[in-house]
């Protein structure tokens, strides 16, 4: 039994009627490719794969992606001090016992970053990490920062740097292919080895995960009336007869419109093939439920009406990576977020865009 009924239209008022809005979507999407589908299990997410694989290093050599906020000096610098504070907080009296962040200084360090993008990052990071390595409280020798990215050719690319060169010679530093949502294990390609939950790090992982999460499928979703519903996305093109989303030029031309859906059980929206439930997926219906509550009606507000998305994919990928060091783990990461619940209120439209150079974007 599907876990959802019918929005009615007519009461999904945008500040247009329903023939309006009818006429707005035709106007839009002259092919649909897909009928709709909850955002996560959409060939959206294939597409922006797809997007990363053809470009690989292109996208951000040739300015296709946004980096530079995330891959400058000073960020790295600031991301450095994070990482020797955490060094210097293990080592504090009874840190071992309260948190069980022990470091063993015969173990490696793994500092793992997901996506590294072109490397510059990376760069940055060791080269002043280097600079400040004889305050560290942890042998140089034994910390190895991991370079990951589902594109094996940017793997590739990073192995041929110069730049990083003294760093691979120095044994400080590693590559590996990862797919953030997938991978439930990491192997290191210059070591050889295996990070995973049967062959866990000894030491506490720090990871950085900049301008990850807005890459990763999400779900959307609107509390309304006391309900909550879903955002299902038809994906399409404004050109006729669309015959190849997989062709590099579709996204130029790409379209998409959401439809809502009552949910009519929170608590079982993330059942899985077999009708049951794992950990994560029982995370993610309590987050649902929260989020209906709290929007509810009964919280006394007025205008209860909102508006959000769920990171399913970041919250799979968190998953993923807890178990490579027995949930022992801390994460540096930059994106674009709100952390204010009052800005989730009203019924907004949720887009997919595109920019001129193909990219996929999910605005919220």
């Amino acid at each position: 039994m599907s876990s959802y009924e019918a929005f009615n239209d007519d009461e999904n008022s945008f500040g247009m009627s329903a023939d309006e809005e009818d006429i707005m979507n035709s106007m839009l999407i002259k092919t649909e490719l897909a009928q709709p589908v909850r955002l996560s299990k959409s060939m959206l997410y294939d597409l922006i794969s797809n997007f990363y694989s053809r470009n690989g290093i292109k996208c951000w050599s040739e300015g296709v992606v946004p980096h530079f906020i995330t891959s400058n000096a000073f960020v790295a610098k600031c991301y450095v001090h994070i990482f020797a504070g955490f060094i210097a907080d293990c080592f504090l009296e009874g840190c071992e016992n309260e948190s069980g962040f022990r470091l063993d200084p015969n173990e490696k360090l793994y500092i793992i970053e997901i996506g590294a993008g072109f490397g510059k990052f990376a760069f940055h990071f060791l080269k002043i990490l280097h600079e400040i390595s004889s305050t560290l409280r942890f042998p140089m020798n034994q910390i190895c920062y991991v370079m990951t990215d589902i594109v094996q050719s940017n793997i590739d690319f990073y192995k041929t740097q110069q730049n990083l060169k003294p760093f691979l010679d120095e044994g400080i530093i590693d590559f590996g292919r990862f797919d953030a949502t997938a991978d439930v294990s990491l192997t290191l390609q210059v070591s050889g080895v295996e990070i995973s939950s049967k062959n866990p790090a000894v030491n506490p992982i720090v990871f950085i995960t900049n301008y990850v999460f807005d890459s990763l499928p999400n779900d959307v979703f609107q509390v309304r009336d006391s309900q909550l519903y879903e955002g299902l996305i038809t994906l399409g093109s404004c050109r006729e007869n669309e015959t190849d989303p997989n062709d590099p030029k579709f996204l130029e031309f790409m379209q998409n419109k959401f439809t809502y859906k009552r949910v009519k059980n929170e608590l079982d929206y993330y059942l899985n093939c077999e009708g049951k439930k794992t950990e994560l997926e029982c995370q993610l219906s309590l987050i649902l439920n929260f989020y209906k509550q709290s929007f509810s009606e009964s919280s006394g507000l007025d205008d209860a009406a909102a508006s959000f998305i769920l990171p399913v994919g970041g919250m799979k990928m968190l998953n993923n990576l807890s178990k490579f060091c027995e949930n022992r783990m801390i994460m540096i990461t930059s994106d674009k977020g709100t952390f204010n619940p009052d800005n989730f209120y009203g019924l907004k439209v949720s887009v997919v865009g595109v920019n001129l150079n193909g990219q996929v974007v999910f605005l919220n």
